[in-house]
């Protein structure tokens, strides 16, 4: 880990026309993960992935010009017009090359979910009362209510009842209400940016982007839609698409250009 850091970091140096200097509060944090990485054991292959991903995070994150970063990227990325160099903030080597979507078969967690679709509707909806209720439609601050997470989607339609961020539950939200939901979120470590119920407005989309990483998964299972007869909800991603129905998963890999989610 070390070594790649360093290596990239020397490279940096020696570039000074391509490269900002490294700041140095990352090169501080990311020295002290060979001491934290000895708390468990690790397979080569695991550390030589990490080694790799600081090296191009640190490469990545420090281009003077997004231009340099289709020269430093691998070729599975830097020549597939599906995903834009430009967007790309983290990559990890060795990881199996992505496709848009993934079958829900390879993804346990989608599974437990849909199966207990029933009781998940249930707890949205009591989440929902909760959230018109007198005790809390005047409470400024509430954490029980749907709200925009990323500047992009303020003017989308798309808002987010979040439970978890960054991994970390919530301060106050009333996780009484939804316990069979909370149960088989944390199954699994929440290591993504955002969990939760969200909506979209009618009529709108989510612009086209990128998550610019090829490290992360999205999986999503429509509750409702304005008709549940038809096919009202649709994601672009990459070259393909998909038709979202109520209670059928989407599970779909967020490297590529042109994600889109609308509701029509």
């Amino acid at each position: 880990l070390t070594v790649e850091m360093e290596a990239a970091l020397a490279k940096i140096a020696a570039n000074p026309d391509l490269y900002h200097e490294a700041p140095e509060a990352d090169v501080e944090f990311f020295s002290m993960l060979p001491v934290l990485l000895q708390s468990r054991g690790y397979s080569h292959a695991e550390l030589k992935r990490l080694g790799g991903f600081l090296r191009y995070y640190f490469l990545l994150n420090n281009v003077k010009n997004d231009d340099t970063k289709e020269s430093i990227l691998p070729p599975e990325i830097a020549d597939d017009p599906r995903r834009p160099c430009a967007d790309v903030h983290a990559f990890m080597p060795s990881l199996n090359s992505p496709t848009p979507f993934i079958e829900t078969a390879r993804v346990p967690i989608a599974q437990l979910l849909e199966a207990h679709i029933d009781t998940i509707t249930a707890e949205f909806r009591a989440l929902e009362a909760y959230m018109v209720s007198e005790e809390t439609e005047s409470k400024e601050g509430d954490p029980c209510r749907f709200r925009s997470i990323t500047e992009m989607n303020y003017d989308s339609g798309w808002s987010t009842l979040v439970t978890h961020y960054n991994s970390q539950r919530i301060p106050g939200f009333p996780y009484h209400l939804c316990p069979t939901t909370l149960a088989i979120l944390e199954t699994v470590p929440i290591a993504g940016r955002i969990c939760g119920f969200n909506r979209q407005r009618p009529l709108s989309g989510i612009p086209e982007h990128s998550d610019g990483n090829n490290m992360w998964i999205t999986a999503q299972i429509p509750i409702t839609t304005p008709s549940p007869e038809g096919d009202h909800a649709f994601i672009h991603n990459g070259e393909s698409s998909q038709q979202g129905r109520v209670r059928s998963w989407w599970v779909h890999t967020t490297a590529f250009n042109a994600i889109e989610f609308t509701i029509t």
